[in-house]
């Protein structure tokens, strides 16, 4: 009789548990109708997003500086910010 490494059945588990979930979540799409989107809610989230951006390249310097190290070069900043 075969039977399954614990570690497989609970994977399994998990993955039902996540299944079950998704599908009452799909179930409910739609329910308040269509969503809406305003200028405010684009200009809210487009400053977050600039505002998280300038607040990472600080980061980077800051580490560096706590580390002891040269600060980042441009290229390195550039990359992590666009990417």
């Amino acid at each position: 009789m075969f039977m399954p490494a614990a570690n497989t059945v609970l994977l399994a588990s998990i993955v039902l548990a996540a299944l079950v979930l998704f599908m009452s979540c799909v179930s409910s799409l739609g329910q308040w109708g269509m969503p809406t989107v305003s200028i405010a809610a684009v200009c809210a989230l487009l400053s977050g997003i600039l505002a998280t951006t300038v607040e990472s390249v600080g980061d980077y310097h800051a580490c560096a500086k706590l580390a002891g190290t040269p600060p980042p070069p441009l290229h390195a900043v550039n990359r992590g910010a666009l990417h």
